[in-house]
C-alpha cells in the first residue's frame, strides 16, 4: 500500500500542526482548560472505537510529540468538521493512518448525531397533541348525502336481486357508519366504520373492493392517531369509496347469477305485506295489529320505510347468524325495532319471537329467536304461541337454536 511504502520526509516541519496541545498517548492526566471544549458531548459508545483508532493512528516516523496530539484529538475531540479539517492537515504532512482515525471518528460522530437527530424529530412527533393539529370544522354534509345515496342504491339492489342481499346489507352498514364518524370525529365510529368497510369488501370476489378496504382501513388509523376533522373526513370518504365499489361488484355478480327460484309457500316477496293470522294470539310482546300507528313517510328521494326495515333485518339477521345468541349486536336489534315499531316490541335491542316474526316479513328466512321469558311457565307457553305463529304465517326459521 502507498501508505507503507511512502516514507515521510526526514525534516519534519518546523512549524507546529494546529492541533490542540496535551499529553502522550499513554497519559491519563485529565483534559486541561486550554482544550478546545467538544461542540457535542462525547457518546460512551464511541470509547472503545477510540482505543482502537488511537492504536492505528501512528504512521511511521510520526514525531512523538505529534503523535501525543493526534491520540489527543482522538480521545476527546467531538466536532466533526474539527477532526476533516485535521485529516487533512495530516494528508498533507503524509501521515495517512493518522488522517484516516481522525476520519473514521468524524463519520462515527455524526451517524450518532444524525441519529439522535431522527429520535429527536420522531419524539416530537410523538409528543405532539391533537390540538398541535389544525381543528377547524369540516363540513361533512357531502359525505351525508353521498352515504343516503349509496343506502339507497343498496336498498334498490337488495330489492331487485335477492342474491345480493347479504352485501347490500354490508353496504348499508358501511355507507351509515362512514357518515356517523365523519360527523362526530370519534375515533370509535371511525373504527367501527373501517371494520365495517373491510367486512363489506369480504362479502364479494373483488380484488379492488379488498385493495380499497385496505386503504380505508390505513387511511382511518391516521385520522384517529391525528385526531384531525379533516383526516376524519377524507377516512370517512374512503370507507363509502370501499362502499361504492362493494356494491357495483354485488350487483355485477347479482346480474350473472340464476334468478332465484320463487318460493310455492305463500311467503311474502319483498315489499308486500306478509299474511297474518286472523286472530291474534296473546303472545308476550307481540302487539295487537291494531296498536300500530302508521309509520311516519321517508324523506323525498330517500329508501322506503319498508326498504329500511329490510336493509335493518338483513343486517341484524346476519349478525346474529355470524356471532350466535347473546354475543349479537343488540344496536341491529335496536335499529329495527325503531322503524317497524311497535311491530317487533320495545325498542330493547332483545331478539325474541315478536322481533322475530316482524323480520319475516322482510326475510325469506330468520334465525331462531335467542330470548325468551325468565318463568319457566311463561317460557313454556310463549314458545308454544311461537310455534303456532310461524305454522300460521309459514315462517321460514333457521333450524339451529341461536339462528341458522
Amino acid at each position: 500500500m502507498w501508505a507503507a511504502t511512502r516514507k515521510p520526509k526526514s525534516s519534519a516541519p518546523s512549524g507546529p500542526l494546529a492541533l490542540p496541545p496535551g499529553p502522550s498517548l499513554s497519559s491519563t492526566a485529565p483534559i486541561d482548560a486550554g482544550m478546545p471544549a467538544s461542540t457535542t458531548p462525547v457518546v460512551p459508545s464511541l470509547d472503545q472505537a477510540q482505543q482502537m483508532l488511537a492504536q492505528y493512528a501512528l504512521d511511521p516516523g510520526m514525531p512523538p510529540d505529534l503523535a501525543a496530539q493526534v491520540a489527543r484529538v482522538l480521545s476527546a475531540e467531538g466536532d466533526p468538521d474539527k477532526l476533516d479539517s485535521w485529516a487533512a492537515k495530516l494528508d498533507q504532512l503524509h501521515f495517512p493512518k493518522a488522517a484516516q482515525a481522525l476520519r473514521a471518528k468524524a463519520s462515527a460522530l455524526r451517524a450518532v448525531q444524525g441519529a439522535g437527530t431522527a429520535l429527536g424529530q420522531i419524539s416530537n412527533v410523538l409528543a405532539s397533541t391533537p390540538g398541535g393539529a389544525s381543528t377547524a370544522p369540516v363540513d361533512t354534509t357531502a359525505i351525508r348525502d353521498r352515504a343516503r345515496d349509496i343506502i339507497a342504491r343498496a336498498a334498490q339492489l337488495a330489492t331487485q336481486q335477492p342474491a345480493a342481499t347479504d352485501a347490500a346489507a354490508a353496504v348499508s352498514r358501511t355507507a351509515a357508519a362512514a357518515a356517523r364518524a365523519a360527523t362526530t370525529g370519534i375515533a370509535g365510529d371511525m373504527q367501527t366504520a373501517s371494520q365495517e368497510a373491510a367486512h363489506a369488501a369480504s362479502t364479494v370476489v373483488s380484488p379492488i373492493a379488498q385493495s380499497k378496504a385496505s386503504v380505508a382501513v390505513v387511511a382511518a388509523q391516521a385520522a384517529i392517531a391525528s385526531g384531525s376533522p379533516a383526516a376524519m373526513a377524507d377516512a370517512a370518504n374512503k370507507v363509502l369509496d370501499v362502499a361504492a365499489q362493494v356494491l357495483k361488484d354485488a350487483r355485477a355478480a347479482a346480474g350473472t347469477a340464476p334468478p332465484s327460484p320463487v318460493p310455492s309457500s305463500p311467503f311474502p316477496m319483498p315489499g308486500a305485506p306478509a299474511p297474518m293470522p286472523t286472530a291474534p294470539f296473546p303472545m308476550p310482546g307481540v302487539p295487537a295489529p291494531s296498536a300500530a300507528p302508521p309509520p311516519m313517510p321517508s324523506a323525498p328521494g330517500g329508501p322506503s320505510i319498508d326498504d329500511r326495515a329490510r336493509l335493518a333485518a338483513q343486517a341484524a339477521a346476519a349478525d346474529i347468524r355470524a356471532k350466535g345468541c347473546w354475543h349479537e349486536n343488540r344496536d341491529l336489534v335496536k335499529e329495527f325495532q325503531r322503524i317497524v315499531y311497535p311491530a317487533a316490541g320495545e325498542v330493547d335491542g332483545f331478539y325474541g319471537p315478536a322481533v322475530a316474526l316482524a323480520m319475516a316479513k322482510y326475510l325469506p328466512k330468520v334465525p331462531a329467536p335467542c330470548y325468551w321469558p325468565k318463568a319457566p311457565a311463561d317460557r313454556a307457553r310463549a314458545k308454544a304461541d311461537w310455534q303456532r305463529m310461524v305454522r300460521q304465517a309459514n315462517v321460514n326459521v333457521g333450524r339451529l337454536w341461536m339462528g341458522g
